[in-house]
């Protein structure tokens, strides 16, 4: 009798275990086709950490956040990749370019560009790298021996990203604050986060994210209230900086940085906007000291209102006026 009860305990666990799995496997389909319909940051994610096209000995590299990601247009140049992306900060440009190296040759050059107002926080990290971004078990070592994650968070990192209903777990409220407002709604969102898909992944855009032809007027100009000092706190990012620039020596190419454009009437609103921009040019340039590879592309950077598309991010126009200028300025 015992051993009947043993067997049919044991069957039932089968039977419960077989049945989750099979249950987690079928949400976690669903879940990846509902939700790379409606959640961007997952397509910020799968675009660089599991994007096939990136792998192809590229001559020129592009990197940076998305004022990089939407105003170089990699489509125009010669053999080149655009590897920027929303809200990437310096540890990401390095994580990114590190695996780049490990499955192709070395470009000729890396172009860079970092937003100041990204050398400090960590919610854009939060919210899309360590959610979204899957990573390489030497990235998750690599972030444990620099602090910038703890044994926890590395462990989150590491799985989130290889399972849906963990890496869609933050964007579920989202999900449903979408469909709450009607069908109209979600249908909208569904169609402008599949078009952005199709751009991203879409392999003669090389990695290039067009914004269009429209223009900002004066009314989109808001005052912004930079300052210095966002950096505080975040030490990390410039060892991250410093290691990116160490791998232009290590694996020999040259790296090139670069400062985006801004709308020449923000300096109304911003008069010490330029001050700041040289702060944090001048803390960049620290990390880069005695690199003979690192070279700083110096140009007129505050533009008329015709070749933005809002006040941080650069139109078709733009975009082509800012590819040719770094194009033209590299040695």
């Amino acid at each position: 009798m015992e051993s009947n009860l043993y067997t049919f305990s044991s069957d039932n666990a089968i039977k419960t275990a077989l049945t989750f799995i099979v249950t987690v496997i079928v949400l976690s389909y669903l879940t990846s086709i509902i939700f790379n319909k409606i959640d961007s940051n997952s397509n910020i994610g799968y675009s660089i950490s599991e994007n096939k096209a990136i792998n192809n000995n590229y001559k020129e590299l592009y990197i940076g956040d998305s004022r990089t990601h939407q105003g170089v247009d990699t489509r125009i140049l010669n053999n080149s990749y655009n590897l920027g992306r929303p809200g990437m900060q310096t540890p990401f440009t390095y994580f990114t370019m590190q695996e780049y190296l490990n499955n192709n040759n070395p470009p000729e050059s890396l172009t860079v560009q970092f937003s100041f107002y990204l050398l400090g926080g960590i919610q854009w990290m939060k919210d899309i790298y360590f959610a979204y971004y899957k990573p390489s078990l030497w990235m998750v070592i690599d972030a444990l021996s620099t602090q910038l994650v703890d044994m926890n968070q590395a462990i989150k990192w590491y799985f989130s990203p290889r399972f849906s209903l963990l890496r869609h777990k933050k964007r579920a409220s989202d999900f449903l604050r979408i469909i709450s407002k009607g069908h109209r709604k979600a249908l909208s969102n569904a169609v402008s986060v599949s078009q952005n898909r199709r751009l991203l992944l879409q392999e003669s855009n090389y990695g290039y994210l067009p914004r269009g032809s429209g223009s900002i007027t004066d009314n989109d100009l808001k005052q912004a209230h930079y300052r210095v000092g966002i950096e505080k706190g975040y030490s990390n990012y410039f060892k991250y900086m410093k290691k990116l620039f160490n791998l232009a020596l290590e694996y020999d190419f040259d790296i090139y940085v670069y400062s985006f454009p801004w709308p020449k009437k923000q300096l109304d609103l911003d008069p010490e906007l330029p001050k700041i921009i040289e702060y944090y040019n001048n803390l960049i340039k620290k990390e880069a000291n005695d690199n003979e590879k690192v070279f700083f592309i110096k140009y007129d950077n505050f533009w008329e209102q015709e070749y933005f598309v809002d006040p941080l991010h650069l139109n078709q126009k733009g975009a082509e006026k800012l590819t040719n200028i770094l194009l033209k300025s590299k040695r």
